[in-house]
């Protein structure tokens, strides 16, 4: 039997498929990886907003110069931004996640049905093989009957 790769398209492509599926999970990972990255950041952001802001009020009340209190509006400001940058960013990547989710999903039912065809093809190829076999043993019992009959 014919076992080269054009004779076994269903094995290659089940091949592909497992291919496939590990590139998903590893891009699902990856993007698991940078959403507990961002939302580490996010969160120390968020300390550090809390702790500046409660800093800024206390300098309010102890009667802080102007420019300081500029200064330190300033600053806060531009940790609300980066904090609402970083929000941001984390929604992208739970986004991106659960799209590499969908896509895991689809790649696993992939390499299933493909496993389930190759299965079908193996077992196609082996009934095929076992009609071959009695075929080449009923010929050779009908010559045998044929030779003795002689």
């Amino acid at each position: 039997m014919n076992t080269s790769p054009q004779a076994r398209p269903w094995a290659l492509l089940v091949e592909k498929a497992a291919r496939d599926l590990e590139d998903a999970r590893a891009a699902l990972q990856a993007a698991q990886s940078r959403l507990a990255q961002l939302t580490a950041t996010e969160q120390r952001l968020s300390l550090m907003l809390v702790d500046y802001r409660e800093r800024h009020r206390q300098q309010l009340q102890a009667g802080q110069l102007m420019g300081d209190q500029i200064n330190s509006q300033r600053f806060i400001q531009q940790l609300q931004q980066l904090h609402t940058h970083a929000m941001r960013e984390a929604h992208q990547c739970e986004a991106q996640c659960a799209q590499h989710q969908k896509t895991l999903v689809r790649m696993q039912l992939e390499l299933d049905k493909m496993k389930k065809l190759a299965e079908q093809d193996d077992k196609r190829l082996h009934k095929l093989a076992e009609k071959v076999e009695a075929r080449r043993l009923d010929e050779m019992a009908v010559m045998r009957f044929r030779f003795r009959q002689a």
